[in-house]
Parts: C-alpha cells; sequence; structure tokens
C-alpha cells in the first residue's frame, strides 16, 4: 500500500483538483492523509466532504504547525510501505502513483521518482481535461548515493530538492523528520539521500505543481533568502566528512546562491544587504578552508574567490548574461 500525505492550509480552491486526482489514480491500493493545518478558509470541510465520500481518506485537524509539521503528523499515520508526499495545491497524472511504484520495484531501490512541471493557475482547467489514463511507458534510470546528493546541490534542476516527486520506502524513512526551516525539502532530501543506496529516475513529467500569487514556489525575491542560506549551511553539516566532493557540491551551491542574493540586493537597494553581506562573511569565516582544500577545479576555485572577495566581477558576468 502506498500512503499518500497531503499537508493542507487555506487551498480549498485548488482542494478538489488536488484530492481527486489522488483518487483518481490508476493505482488503488493507497491511504489519502490530509492533514488540515489549521485552514481558516474552508479546506477543513472539504476534507471531511471527501472522507465521508471513499474509505481511503483519513483527516487529520490540527492547529497550524507549518508544513514541516503537517508532513511529520502525516508521516506518524502512514500505513503503508511506501510514501508518497504531495502539496494541495498541485496535482498529479493518473498514472503517477503506478509509474512510482513499478520503479522502486523493478530494482533494488530505496526510492524512485519523476519530474513535476509548473502549471499555471489559470491553465489547471484545460490540462486536467487532456490527462489521460494512458500508460506512460516506465524506463529507470538507476542513480546511486553520490550521485544523488551531486545533483541535490545543482543549480540547474530543482527535480532533486523536492520531496513531492519521490516515492520513498517507508523504512528508509525511520528516525527522520522534517524540520521547521526554509527550504526544508532540501534538508530533508539531505537526510534520506544519505541514507539510500539507489534510486530509480523516470524521466516523465507527471507532477503538476499549481503556480499562483500564494504558492512558496511562486513568492518573489526577499528576504528568506538568509534562512536559505542557513538551511544549506544544515545539508553541509550533516555530510560525514568523507563525502568530501558531496560537501564541495554543497558549498558550490552556497556560495553561487549567496553572490546571487547579493547581487540582487544590491540592484534593487534591498533594506537587508548589509545583513547578507553579514551572512557571507560567516559563511566564509566556517567554509573557507575546506572549499579551497575540495577537490574542486582550480578554476572553480578562483572563480568563488573573486566573486567573492570583487562583487564587481560578478556584476560585470551578470550584465553580460542578461544581454
Amino acid at each position: 500500500m502506498v500512503s499518500i500525505i497531503v499537508s493542507i492550509y487555506n487551498v480549498k480552491k485548488f482542494l478538489d483538483d488536488c484530492i481527486g486526482s489522488i483518487l483518481g489514480s490508476s493505482y488503488r491500493d493507497l491511504e489519502l492523509i490530509l492533514v488540515d493545518d489549521g485552514s481558516t478558509d474552508g479546506s477543513d470541510v472539504v476534507c471531511d466532504q471527501w472522507a465521508a465520500k471513499d474509505e481511503r481518506v483519513n483527516v487529520i485537524h490540527q492547529a497550524n504547525a507549518r508544513i514541516a509539521g503537517a508532513r511529520n503528523k502525516g508521516l506518524s499515520m502512514a500505513r503503508g510501505e511506501y510514501v508518497l508526499i504531495v502539496d494541495g495545491d498541485d496535482f498529479i497524472h493518473p498514472r503517477m502513483v503506478e509509474t512510482l511504484v513499478e520503479a522502486i520495484q523493478s530494482g533494488d531501490y530505496d526510492l524512485a521518482m519523476v519530474y513535476g512541471t509548473r502549471v499555471n493557475e489559470e491553465d489547471v482547467p484545460a490540462l486536467a481535461e487532456c490527462l489521460t489514463d494512458d500508460k506512460p511507458e516506465v524506463v529507470c534510470q538507476g542513480v546511486d548515493r553520490k550521485e544523488l546528493l551531486r545533483r541535490l546541490f545543482d543549480l540547474t534542476t530543482f527535480q532533486y530538492q523536492v520531496v513531492w516527486n519521490k516515492l520513498y520506502k517507508k523504512s528508509l524513512l525511520e528516525g527522520l523528520t522534517f524540520k521547521q526551516v526554509v527550504s526544508e525539502d532540501m534538508e530533508w532530501n539531505t537526510q534520506v539521500f544519505l541514507k539510500a543506496n539507489k534510486a530509480a529516475l523516470v524521466e516523465q513529467d507527471l507532477y503538476y505543481y499549481v503556480q499562483h500569487d500564494a504558492s512558496i514556489m511562486h513568492k518573489g525575491f526577499n528576504r528568506s533568502a538568509l534562512d536559505r542560506f542557513n538551511t544549506v549551511m544544515m545539508c553541509y553539516d550533516e555530510m560525514p566528512s568523507e563525502y568530501r566532493r558531496e560537501r564541495a557540491n554543497c558549498l558550490v551551491y552556497l556560495y553561487k546562491s549567496f553572490f546571487y542574493v547579493r547581487h540582487k540586493c544590491a540592484v534593487r537597494k534591498l533594506p537587508f544587504l548589509d545583513d547578507v553581506k553579514s551572512m557571507g562573511k560567516q559563511i566564509y569565516a566556517y567554509t573557507g578552508k575546506e572549499l579551497w582544500n575540495a577537490g574542486l577545479p582550480l578554476k572553480d576555485k578562483l572563480n568563488i574567490y573573486g566573486f567573492y572577495h570583487f562583487p564587481s566581477l560578478y556584476k560585470l558576468l551578470m550584465s553580460h548574461l542578461s544581454q
């Protein structure tokens, strides 16, 4: 059985599409755990209505504990062999669950993942009508632990950072909890990937994350970037010292993110630029020595050194790229 956990907070407008897509899955052996995290917009009523219609639905109403607390509550209630986590304002392909189950059972895999694709809110009705129950061909690519950790800190993709496109063996998650941090998905997957031996990757877009004004993925540039730095530092600390190259990749991700945030703050004259600079000094003091000793190409080390100490170099680079 697959336990599907949906954390819900004031997403009534999207909830029917989300729950309907899950319960309409071609894979039927599932339980749906809806964690109403203190909603005030009527989402709680929608959850109860679905529970009355389908015995596979279990609703939990609780005071607001934020997304990490809601997911942890769902995990504590999960009874299935596998766990899938879905956001309450998104929806899934009819064959997503079946595809993930087939993938994870096709070899010695601890988790399986598909791809997610962005959908604008206004396009949801048209896309939902176009989705079919046609069975996609399941072609798996095996990804080992170190490759998972490397891709986790790849700035060109978010697919390894998020949790909602992955099916996890429940046994893999024992002792793990979501932490109350910004970018909790990245920190969670750091914990998971360090325990996993191998993952199955199916390169198909079967999860649809909806872009709307209130969605996390749609929020603009803001002060939370500082908290994201702390989360990446947490991921860095969680990786044992023998994962030398993976720790280095994490640091590259951290520094490149810092350069981007510092540059944007300066260009937009945002009031927290000094805080970003202060955070940069902390990062450099804490990690600079390991960065220089890491097994990175000299070119990468020099770029990081130059962009850190001479912000004007990064400004020139960004100006060139924008042309």
